[in-house]
């Protein structure tokens, strides 16, 4: 995505972005679990660490970077897709929604992720 907006946008052109990154990579295996559930259940991708993805703007030719955190006047998530279309296999069992929004809410609690908006613009 950041390479097509660096691609498409004209010198000074602006995007934004709005999601959850991650501050650290030092989760415990519960908090771990948390995330590849968040992956396979709620067909969330990779949450990406805040600084890779200033580096990988700044790769792409962005200056002018300002991620905010705006963890404290956002919500978890609630929409989901129901249990019965959740995708499972041995390796990975079905995790209940609750305990995955749940856990996603204790990361954010405890600043092992937070909700950004990050603008930057295209040299």
């Amino acid at each position: 995505m950041i390479q097509e907006a660096s691609r498409v946008l004209k010198p000074k052109g602006g995007i934004t972005i709005a999601d959850i990154l991650m501050h650290t990579d030092e989760l415990t295996r519960e908090e771990a679990a948390i995330m590849e559930g968040l992956k396979t259940n709620m067909y969330t991708p990779n949450i990406t660490h805040i600084q890779g993805l200033i580096t990988l703007l700044l790769a792409n030719g962005f200056s002018c970077i300002n991620p905010r955190d705006i963890t404290e006047h956002v919500i978890a998530p609630t929409d989901y897709y129901p249990p019965d279309e959740q995708k499972s296999n041995e390796e990975n069992p079905p995790q209940d929604i609750e305990t995955l929004l749940t856990g996603l809410q204790k990361l954010l609690r405890e600043g092992k992720a937070g909700y950004y908006i990050i603008t930057a613009q295209k040299n």
